[in-house]
């Protein structure tokens, strides 16, 4: 777990400097009026220290102008002295989370054409890495190879640093590093698995029951996995037909395994050509590349068909080999009773026990954990209701997964450093990694797991939100809230034709609607294949339809709000920013208080902004 340190950022006598200025400045530079007014003096706009304020000020929007003035001052004497406050002010955001933009810095070329201009290969290396840890801290986020390639065009100008970290600040439109290291990432382990080995008990270990597992047509498969098996049967059977390929996959629900054992039966000898409607007249040929994006299952159900008829026969051989010490345990009346199924012919291998010796069958043990791993706990007790037992973790490990065993160790592993109270410890709430973040000024956190890399912040757990405050943005709990009730109110105003299931609302007319396939219904009732003597009796012919919309709207937004609490208790306390059954009472003020004639275009742009 990486450890923070607080690095300081000036020297005691320039933080009294910088005190002392602001001190008796604070009050000219109010962060958004003070300063403005200030500039517009003109001898100020002379002032070289207010105008790198204002280029600082345009980099950094969230840092106050009188911090920002008395750190300039503090090094007024220094010619480079905005790229030093740059660095200074960006750094206090990010100064206990330690960053390692070293070993992402490509190498320097020794042989490069600088050397001819009186300058030290090695001297230009240890300069252009210098000046990109000096950006990386200003830029965190930002990939250091796109910093070192811009540092290394400009090296005749000694200004480059402050000139990129001001723009970068500006557009925020760098390469991320993060991006850079999932790119890499993903083709080191795409490379990975196109190569791997087979292994019987490594593959067993993680199916089973691979047979049924992926022959089970049922489960859903990702876009991405069918990509991968179009690619596969293109290159695996280079004769057949493209349109065939996608019947046979529409056939058996884009299933590899059915697939592969139906060209199997059908086509012997398939890869060799043969006669039928079902094959090209020339061979395609080989070199379909995968997507970019390697679907692990995929290639592990390549092995499978590979090594289908190995797998079968050694699972033959374990059962028949099973059956026999059976019949011995039998003979011998050594075999076990699991206490949870109650199943009387288990073999002792069969079988592990909590702490206090309960035996139960591996299996029930299994399916018990998973589901209180799923729970999100951590504490797995004997099944036996007078034991105070638990099962160890030696024992779970036997019954689970490799992958599911895994998971269990890091949220012991969590568990166990919350339990220990570590002060100034912060957790991403992305992802486990934590760090300790002892300067309480640090807003933002910037998680260094490189599954994660995203920065939130240290407040109220949301995403980054500089330099809005904390009760200025929408949290991810209201967001869904409120999506979820725009659904309904929209739902509600919208009419479905019974036949077609085309949807539609009217903006005016009479209440009988007919449909373009020809289907008659009432707007008000909903009922369907009317006429107008229907109007005669049970609804009106005419109606103010802005009134209905807007009941119906209110109405779906009240039943959608309670709906979404039952479901999702926590929400009861959500204040929403933004309320959109307020802008339907706006329209109706508009509308009918100052006549203002509001068609739907206007009516939904108001509801959506």
């Amino acid at each position: 777990m990486a450890s923070a340190y607080c690095v300081k950022i000036v020297s005691n006598k320039i933080q009294e400097r910088a005190r002392s200025v602001l001190e008796t400045r604070g009050a000219e530079f109010d962060n958004r009026i003070g300063f403005d007014r200030l500039l517009r003096n003109p001898e100020l706009k002379k002032n070289p220290l207010y105008r790198d304020v204002r280029t600082i000020h345009k980099a950094l929007p969230y840092k106050d102008t009188s911090e920002i003035y008395a750190y300039l001052e503090a090094h007024f004497d220094k010619p480079d002295r905005v790229k030093i406050v740059l660095k200074e002010l960006t750094k206090s955001d990010n100064d206990s989370q330690e960053t390692t933009a070293e070993e992402h810095i490509p190498s320097f070329d020794s042989q490069n054409e600088y050397k001819n201009k009186g300058k030290q290969p090695l001297a230009l290396e240890a300069r252009l890495v210098q000046d990109v840890k000096e950006l990386h801290e200003i830029l965190p986020d930002c990939d250091p190879s796109y910093l070192y390639q811009r540092l290394k065009k400009n090296l005749n100008d000694g200004d480059i640093v402050t000139k990129i970290a001001i723009e970068l600040l500006e557009k925020r439109n760098y390469p991320k590093l993060k991006e850079r290291m999932d790119k890499e990432r993903k083709q080191a382990f795409k490379i990975k698995l196109e190569n791997q080995k087979f292994d019987m008990a490594q593959f067993l270990s993680n199916f089973p029951n691979p047979s049924k597992f992926f022959f089970n047509t049922e489960k859903a498969v990702s876009k991405n996995y069918q990509d991968h098996v179009v690619v596969y049967l293109k290159n695996t059977y280079p004769m057949l037909k493209d349109c065939y390929i996608r019947s046979l996959m529409k056939a058996h629900a884009n299933h590899l395994a059915p697939v592969v054992q139906e060209l199997e039966t059908q086509f012997p000898g398939i890869t060799h050509g043969g006669r039928s409607k079902a094959l090209r007249a020339t061979n395609r040929g080989r070199g379909y590349p995968y997507p970019e994006d390697p679907d692990e299952l995929f290639f592990q159900e390549v092995l499978y068909c590979q090594h289908k008829k190995e797998i079968a026969d050694f699972l033959e051989e374990e059962k028949r080999q099973r059956e026999q010490r059976v019949m011995k345990a039998k003979e011998k009346k050594e075999l076990l009773e699991c206490s949870c199924c109650f199943d009387d012919e288990c073999l002792f291998e069969d079988m592990t026990s909590c702490a206090d010796g309960h035996l139960f069958c591996k299996e029930c043990v299994r399916r018990s954990t998973e589901t209180v791993i799923g729970m999100g706990k951590t504490e797995f007790p004997c099944f036996t209701e007078s034991c105070e037992y638990k099962f160890t973790l030696s024992a779970l490990q036997q019954v689970l997964p490799p992958s599911m065993f895994s998971i269990l160790l890091r949220k012991l592993q969590e568990e166990e450093i919350k339990a220990a109270d570590i002060p100034d410890l912060v957790f991403c709430p992305f992802c486990s990694f934590a760090t300790i973040m002892p300067n309480k000024e640090d807003k933002v956190f910037c998680c260094q797991n490189l599954d994660c890399l995203k920065e939130s912040c240290r407040l109220c757990k949301e995403p980054n939100h500089i330099p809005l405050h904390c009760d200025e943005i929408k949290k991810q709990g209201e967001t869904n809230m409120m999506a979820y009730i725009e659904v309904k109110m929209t739902e509600a105003m919208l009419r479905t034709c019974p036949n077609c299931r085309k949807n539609f609302y009217k903006e005016s007319g009479c209440n009988k609607m007919t449909c373009v396939c020809g289907t008659t219904m009432c707007y008000v009732c909903r009922e369907a294949n009317i006429g107008y003597n229907h109007f005669e009796v049970k609804c009106p012919l005419d109606s103010n339809i802005f009134e209905l919309h807007k009941e119906e709207m209110l109405r779906a937004s009240e039943e959608a709000s309670k709906k979404y609490i039952e479901e999702h208790p926590d929400a009861v306390n959500l204040n929403f920013k933004y309320d959109p059954s307020k802008h339907l009472q706006q329209i109706w003020i508009f509308r009918f208080r100052y006549k203002m004639d509001l068609n739907y275009n206007d009516i939904l742009a108001l509801h959506y902004q």
